[in-house]
C-alpha cells in the first residue's frame, strides 16, 4: 500500500508555526507534522519554542516514534522579546528564526539525509521559506497564500486598517523584485503549493513557467 511505499522517506518540515492545541497556522503545522508521521514518513518537524511543553506531551500521547521535533532556539533572549503572535514583532522573530533553521537543517542534513523538505508554515508566499537552501532534496513550498490584494472599493470596510492594508501590498511588492530568500525559495523549488489564483500569479510572475 502507499504506507509501505512512503516508509523512511525522510522529511524535513519547516512548521514554525507549529501547536496541538491551537489554530489557524499552529494547528496547520500540527496536523502536518502529525499526519506525515502517521503515514508512514520519518519526520523532523523544525518549528519555534513557543509551545514545546505542550507539543512534547501530545507526541507521547500518540506515541509516534516516526516524528521528532527540532526547537530552533533564537540567542541573546530573542524567544523572550519577540516570539509574540499579537505584535508585528513576530515578524522579525520569523526572519531570525529562518536564518538559524538554515544552519540547523544543513547541518542535520549531513547526519540524517533527507529525502523531502517541506514548507508548511508560515502559509506565506512572500515571507519564503530556509528550505531552499538544503542541497540535494526534493523541495516543497506551501500551500501558501499571499498574493491577494484588497481593491480600493473595500477601503471602508477596513477601516484604520486600510493603511495597513496597503503597506501590506506595497512590501508584496517589492518582495517580487528585491527579497532573495523570496526568490530563491520559488526558482528552487520543485513544487509551489498556492491557495488561490492571485498567489499562483505572483509565483509564476518569479517561475515564469507553466504550474505543474
Amino acid at each position: 500500500n502507499d504506507q509501505k511505499i512512503h516508509k523512511g522517506k525522510k522529511v524535513l518540515l519547516s512548521a514554525y508555526a507549529c501547536s496541538p492545541f491551537r489554530g489557524s497556522e499552529p494547528g496547520n503545522g500540527w496536523s502536518w507534522a502529525t499526519n506525515l508521521a502517521a503515514f508512514g514518513y520519518q519526520v523532523w518537524c523544525f518549528t519555534n519554542v513557543e509551545d514545546t511543553k505542550e507539543i512534547l506531551e501530545a507526541k507521547e500521547k500518540l506515541g509516534l516514534d516516526t516524528l521528532h521535533f527540532v526547537f530552533v532556539e533564537l540567542p541573546f533572549g530573542l524567544d523572550k522579546k519577540l516570539l509574540d503572535t499579537a505584535s508585528k514583532k513576530i515578524y522579525f522573530h520569523y526572519m531570525a528564526w529562518q536564518k538559524i533553521a538554515a544552519k540547523l537543517a544543513i547541518k542535520l542534513h549531513k547526519e540524517v539525509h533527507f529525502d523531502i523538505a517541506h514548507h508548511v508554515t508560515f502559509g506565506s508566499l512572500q515571507q519564503g521559506s530556509f528550505i531552499w537552501k538544503v542541497p540535494g532534496v526534493k523541495k516543497i513550498f506551501g500551500p501558501v497564500g499571499g498574493g491577494q490584494a484588497a481593491l480600493p472599493l473595500l477601503k471602508e470596510y477596513f477601516g484604520k486598517w486600510w493603511k495597513t492594508e496597503r503597506i501590506r501590498n506595497s512590501i508584496s511588492s517589492m518582495g517580487l523584485q528585491f527579497s532573495r530568500n523570496f526568490r530563491n525559495t520559488v526558482l528552487k523549488s520543485d513544487y509551489v503549493l498556492v491557495t488561490n489564483t492571485d498567489t499562483l500569479n505572483m509565483a509564476l510572475a518569479v517561475k515564469n513557467c507553466d504550474p505543474k
